[in-house]
């Protein structure tokens, strides 16, 4: 799966810090501010934040792959679910031409609080009821484990 690979590709720059080769793919700076600034600053090695592994779900109502990146610890809440601390959520809508069999990015976005991380989870997990997503497929065939829920804002939580 092309858009799968292409996922991973910018994956593997994010990993590694390659903000350089980054801004060359992403040429709007503007919503990127963010992600390059975590990077730059090594926000994830020193904070123990951890990439997640690919994950991708056709949107059959715009004919694009969504590929999502995020930075997340887990939080321990007494279940095997648990809760994500994220430190950014990186949505990437590509594009596949049948025609000429190449990969496009149509659009994407940074997600950097808790609304937008609460909206994306939200939405996250709605595709998996849309079998036109083919996320459970995909999810069953390699392995794709949802991400887990931002915890609740509350005040406890944010004194803590």
């Amino acid at each position: 799966m092309s858009c799968l690979d292409k996922g991973i590709e910018i994956s593997d720059l994010i990993a590694s810090s390659n903000t350089e080769k980054l801004k060359k793919v992403f040429v709007d700076g503007y919503q990127m501010e963010y992600l390059f600034e975590v990077l730059d600053d090594e926000i994830m090695k020193y904070e123990n934040y951890e990439l997640n592994q690919p994950n991708i779900f056709y949107n059959p109502f715009k004919n694009q792959y969504i590929y999502t990146i995020y930075a997340s610890k887990w939080i321990d809440n007494g279940t095997d679910w648990g809760l994500g601390d994220y430190l950014f959520v990186f949505q990437i809508a590509f594009v596949f031409d049948d025609a000429t069999q190449k990969v496009s990015v149509e659009n994407y976005r940074v997600l950097k609080d808790h609304v937008g991380f609460k909206t994306w989870w939200f939405s996250f997990m709605r595709s998996y009821s849309e079998n036109s997503c083919r996320r459970n497929l995909w999810a069953d065939s390699y392995g794709i484990i949802p991400p887990p829920p931002p915890p609740p804002v509350t005040e406890d939580w944010l004194q803590n």
